[in-house]
């Protein structure tokens, strides 16, 4: 018994190490065949793929938070609702044993006719330069104010008064709900276009079009107020 136990112990860490390369090799090929996947998922939504990513990642990422992103994936087109983009960005993680992962970001292009600002998950808060500057939420602005900014979002921006201005209680009321259901938003607005995530989440084709709605959704509580 002894000797059977000392060989299981030993093999505890064989096992281990079998299960973490296999995920490693799971996660590069998960990435490798992304842009495959990407294209046929996107051409139902008007969306063509692009065979330069990194270019196209380059120009529709440029200015935001993301544009240091190695793109593996990206599309472009016009839809019903106007011209988007995905780009699916790669990132390691796992020490020595790297993990490859994917990052989904839409991008919404036209005049967004919103102020410039960065609203990002305090968890996961990427820095932010431009020239921009983190507002201060008090007490007395509202309970969902109060949840938002006070515990779970970091607001970046350039005009405070006009960002403070779109902040209304059905924008915040999403945000708050979002953040209940795990996906706590990055939205990076510029005056030509909004990049929207999921931080450090890729999306699975078949979810593409609730992910690009939830995007618009949340672009359409913005504009209102």
């Amino acid at each position: 018994m002894d000797l059977i136990y000392a060989l299981a112990i030993a093999a505890v860490p064989l096992l281990v190490g079998s299960v973490v390369i296999w995920a490693i090799i799971k996660s590069a090929a998960t990435v490798k065949k992304r842009p495959q996947e990407l294209a046929a998922a996107v051409a139902p939504l008007g969306l063509a793929p692009q065979p330069n990513a990194e270019g196209c990642a380059e120009q529709v990422l440029a200015g935001t938070i993301h544009a240091s992103g190695n793109a593996a994936a990206a599309a472009r087109g016009r839809t019903a609702e106007g011209e988007v983009s995905i780009v699916d960005l790669r990132f390691q993680t796992g020490g020595r044993g790297r993990f490859s992962n994917l990052e989904t970001i839409a991008v919404f292009h036209g005049p967004s006719g919103l102020p410039r600002m960065v609203l990002q998950p305090s968890l996961r808060e990427r820095p932010v330069s431009d020239g921009l500057e983190a507002l201060k939420f008090d007490d007395d602005e509202g309970e969902d104010a109060e949840v938002a900014f006070g515990y779970s979002y970091s607001v970046h921006a350039s005009d405070e008064a006009a960002v403070r201005a779109r902040l209304g209680p059905a924008f915040l009321a999403e945000l708050n709900r979002l953040d209940d259901a795990g996906q706590a938003p990055v939205l990076d607005v510029l005056p030509d276009r909004v990049a929207f995530c999921w931080p450090r989440k890729g999306v699975e084709p078949k979810d593409l079009p609730a992910f690009l709605a939830e995007g618009r959704r949340l672009v359409a509580l913005l504009k209102g107020g």
